[in-house]
């Protein structure tokens, strides 16, 4: 005779839910700590505020973090890692170094514009260097220019200017439309053409890349949107 026991429905059900009620939990906790962050500020930011915006008790905050750094590092790693996975998808099948970089540019800028609010999360903690968690809000630029040099496809005077100008393009780009300063569609064309500028690359080749680069980006961000 087998021994097997027969689970009831709800027994067997209740782990699955138990974690799908944490998951849930510590997502409305991240979305809150990113809301009241950018509301209050990082310093004057509190537990409590967050648990409240939540809705969610202020032991419930202490089942998932620690501290106030903890959510914020947490905050900032899971929206970089969003991004990171995104962009990921996006170069996919991309060869082209230049083109990787044009593509890059042209996403983070579309990214900004469809999803501003963590978009100023994550620059807010890139400004703020005294407090945890910025150094995951680094941007990929760095790599992205190191692999254009290696392989010859940028012509610069010096890498580590390359990114520097390139950063700080891209910055300028995305606080002028988060401000509304700089039309959506203009600030996402005016990113492809940047970086390829910045690495030289000739003025015929720079046009139909750029245009490659920003219809990959915004086809890749639709698809990912609408499934």
């Amino acid at each position: 005779m087998s021994d097997t026991r027969i689970i009831p429905i709800a027994e067997a059900a209740a782990p699955g839910r138990r974690e799908r009620r944490r998951a849930e939990n510590r997502a409305r906790l991240l979305a809150a700590a990113r809301t009241v962050m950018l509301r209050d500020g990082y310093d004057r930011a509190t537990i409590a505020e967050i648990a409240s915006e939540a809705d969610l008790g202020f032991g419930t905050f202490y089942n998932h973090f620690e501290s106030k750094e903890a959510v914020f590092v947490a905050a900032v790693e899971e929206a970089r890692a969003a991004r990171a996975a995104v962009l990921e998808h996006t170069l996919d099948g991309v060869s082209d170094p230049a083109a990787r970089l044009a593509t890059t540019f042209a996403l983070f800028v579309a990214l900004s514009e469809r999803h501003r609010d963590i978009t100023r999360f994550l620059l807010e903690a890139r400004r703020r260097a005294e407090n945890p968690g910025t150094v995951a809000a680094v941007h990929p630029f760095r790599a992205l220019v190191a692999e254009a040099c290696a392989t010859g496809r940028a012509v610069v005077i010096d890498e580590a200017a390359a990114v520097s100008a390139i950063t700080g393009a891209i910055l300028e780009l995305i606080q002028d439309l988060l401000d509304d300063r700089i039309d959506p569609a203009l600030a996402i064309e005016t990113a492809a053409h940047v970086c390829l500028r910045i690495l030289g690359v000739s003025a015929r080749e720079e046009e139909l890349m750029a245009r490659a680069a920003i219809a990959r980006a915004v086809a890749k961000l639709d698809s990912i949107e609408n499934a």
